[in-house]
């Protein structure tokens, strides 16, 4: 079976906001502490990760 390759991904910065990636390159930011938390919730559940990261980075304006 053929592996998918990861396009989207997450990292925290300092200041504890959770910067959404996809090809490394940044294109949103969560910064409230409820949504992080929902975020990481999501995240434990999800079968598929990159589904749930792809959802989180659309709800946010795109960074450009």
């Amino acid at each position: 079976m053929k592996r998918k390759t990861p396009f989207f991904g997450f990292h925290e910065t300092a200041e504890g906001a959770m910067v959404l990636t996809h090809r490394c390159r940044p294109v949103a930011v969560v910064r409230s502490e409820e949504q992080i938390s929902a975020f990481r919730a999501d995240l434990a559940a999800a079968a598929d990760r990159q589904e749930v990261i792809a959802q989180w980075a659309a709800r946010f304006p795109r960074l450009r």
